[in-house]
């Protein structure tokens, strides 16, 4: 199993809300039908907040390499207050269409509180790069009709996030 609870602890701190700007890990069942498939494992940074749930940008969406240029074009997003990492929003949301941000837009995914199935793991500011370098992911696909569920390959997923990015979805 790839993020088993103890895992998934191990690289942080269980903690019981959701902040703007953080790094979690938890482990997540979709229940609707709304997406062909979701990642069990997400590894994302909380973008907004709703009240019943948060959204975030999953970097399990796009392949290894890509997460950490990802993470690099973002970095360029924090500033350090109180030695604390924080999110640029308002700086964000005006980039997000810009082409070099598509892979983050790509990556944006919604989560409702009640489909979580492990506390939120927020990961410490000191070990981003190494996590989402190394996170592992698992995709989920479920049957609308009998509502059964099957895994997919993450090279499935990573090729249709890469045909999005480049435009030819």
């Amino acid at each position: 199993m790839p993020n088993s609870i103890g895992k998934m602890q191990s690289k942080g701190k269980s903690v019981g809300t959701a902040r703007l700007g953080k790094l979690y890990t938890f482990k997540y069942m979709a229940t609707e039908d709304l997406t062909p498939y979701y990642d069990m494992y997400p590894t994302i940074i909380v973008i907004r907040k709703f009240p019943s749930g948060f959204k975030g940008i999953n970097f399990n969406y796009i392949d290894h390499d890509k997460r950490i240029e990802l993470l690099k074009k973002l970095s360029g997003l924090f500033t350090k207050e109180n030695g604390q990492r924080i999110f640029k929003f308002r700086q964000f949301r005006t980039l997000v269409g810009n082409r070099a941000y598509r892979a983050a837009l790509v990556c944006v995914r919604n989560y409702r509180f009640k489909n979580l199935r492990s506390p939120l793991i927020q990961i410490d500011d000191s070990i981003w790069d190494e996590t989402i370098s190394r996170c592992d992911e698992m995709f989920v696909r479920v049957n609308p009709i009998t509502k059964s569920r099957s895994l997919i390959k993450s090279e499935l997923v990573w090729r249709n996030s890469l045909k999005q990015i480049r435009g030819n979805n």
